[in-house]
């Protein structure tokens, strides 16, 4: 399916679904400054939209079930982000400039391509909630056991 462009015309805009619909978003997505909230969840996404990093309003971003190989560097211009998901994706690793997320509170990356955690997620202090399971890593470093406020963790390995 096409992306509706007329959504980009609604400047109040503050949260967008897109589900099972979508397999491209335009470059005009940068209209809706506001938006606090995207989720476009089993579009068959093969990369991230590089656009959306220029919404650096967004509290909520999910990407969850789609294709996503790859985060762009400039996912750190994300800097009100709270909560994330990349959950069902093909990820293996993340840009250093992930790390810079400073806000984020939750965070869900189940079932990726994932072979190990980076010890820079340490760096992620207001973490409450981690989601890993079914990725292939065998050891969590010991800078995640250390975040202060993560109240949560889900690990499995299928």
């Amino acid at each position: 399916s096409v992306f509706p462009e007329v959504i980009t015309e609604l400047p109040s805009l503050e949260e967008l679904y897109l589900n099972d619909i979508i397999v491209k978003i335009p470059d005009s997505i940068t209209k809706l400054s506001l938006l606090r909230t995207f989720k476009m969840e089993k579009c068959q996404l093969k990369k991230f939209p590089w656009h959306l990093c220029v919404l650096s309003n967004l509290k909520v971003l999910s990407l969850y079930d789609n294709k996503i190989e790859e985060i762009p560097y400039d996912i750190s211009n994300l800097t009100e982000l709270e909560e994330l998901s990349f959950g069902y994706n093909k990820l293996q690793d993340f840009p250093p400039e992930f790390f810079l997320l400073a806000k984020l509170k939750n965070l869900e990356i189940e079932h990726n391509l994932l072979k190990s955690l980076s010890r820079r997620l340490g760096a992620l202090v207001e973490l409450t909630f981690l989601s890993i399971i079914d990725n292939h890593i065998d050891l969590i470093p010991d800078e995640i056991w250390a975040l202060p406020k993560l109240k949560e963790i889900f690990y499995a390995h299928y």
